[in-house]
């Protein structure tokens, strides 16, 4: 899936289209777990600024 487009994650991040996610009726075949629309990450995460476990300055 293109990164920014619509899709359902359950609770331990797995992930699936809208489509497919209405075919398994918004249920993981993986956990059973309820499929919940997956949250947009802001812009400026996707602009070079990179997650990371260093201890920030300051």
């Amino acid at each position: 899936m293109p990164q920014g487009s619509p899709a359902r994650i359950c609770s331990y991040e797995c992930t699936f289209c809208v489509p497919c996610s209405d075919l398994m009726r918004n249920t993981c075949p993986n956990c059973g777990g309820e499929l919940v629309a997956r949250p947009r990450r802001g812009q400026a995460l996707g602009s070079g600024r990179e997650a990371s476990l260093a201890p920030s300055p300051g």
